[in-house]
């Protein structure tokens, strides 16, 4: 058996090639950005790709680390490595301090949280481009009002869109839940959801009815879907999908 002095000897060795390969990785990213430099590589947030890496730590983790203790570390380095590529200010709720303290856990020590009074506040800090994402909390009617019904014709120029849920495993769950918006599309993970708002009687639409605004209704379809298959007397309009949560 090893001696105390032994174990922690090793454990400094790997702190030190810990170290090494995170300031890699954040190099990589500074990497990345300098090659998209004048190309049309797509935008910087990248919610699919970042679902799919969190899947895969998942699908290999073995205790005793505790799978929310990697969503953790994990978060901070993907936020740590974004902002090699670009400033990331996300606008949040002041009014919280568990969902603050869920939107902090999603951006990482790096990016900047601009914490506003009001929902209104946050979506249209966002549209105008002074934050990259928003963080605002459940689609239903909650202490902070109704805000899905926001999202259409909020500003053709830079429709906003859902494209990520919080928290991202479920073992990390808090009340409340988060979704982040964004002026993008939504990015395929493999394993999603897509959300629409219809108006009119959608007994016809697939997909779950999340909430309903007088004749709108919010509905959830499995999977990453473009359209809704509704009835040609239907109006909808998609405002976004997500990565589904670890289970």
């Amino acid at each position: 058996m090893a001696s105390l002095s032994d174990l922690r000897n090793e454990i400094d060795e790997l702190d030190k090639k810990l170290h090494d390969l995170l300031m890699r990785r954040v190099e990589i990213g500074r990497e990345v950005a300098e090659a998209k430099t004048g190309t049309d590589s797509g935008p910087n947030l990248r919610p699919g790709r970042e679902a799919q890496i969190i899947r895969g730590l998942a699908a290999r983790n073995n205790g005793p680390l505790s799978m929310g203790s990697v969503v953790r570390i994990w978060r901070e380095i993907l936020s740590a490595n974004l902002n090699q590529q670009i400033e990331i200010r996300a606008a949040t709720l002041s009014s919280d301090a568990d969902f603050q303290a869920l939107a902090t856990e999603y951006v990482g020590t790096t990016s900047q949280l601009l914490y506003l009074n009001s929902i209104e506040e946050v979506i249209h800090c966002v549209a105008k481009g002074d934050a990259e994402i928003g963080i605002l909390p459940d689609l239903k009617l909650s202490i902070h009002g109704r805000w899905w019904p926001k999202l259409t014709n909020l500003c053709k120029n830079r429709k906003l869109n859902i494209i990520s849920h919080l928290p991202v495993a479920t073992s990390r769950a808090k009340t409340p839940g988060a979704f982040i918006v964004a002026a993008q599309e939504p990015e395929i993970s493999g394993n999603d959801t897509s959300v629409f708002i219809a108006d009119g009687d959608t007994y016809l639409v697939p997909g779950r009815i999340i909430d309903e605004d007088g004749d709108k209704k919010l509905i959830f379809v499995d999977g990453y879907q473009q359209s809704l298959d509704a009835p040609a007397d239907i109006k909808w309009e998609r405002i976004g999908a997500f990565p589904n949560p670890i289970v």
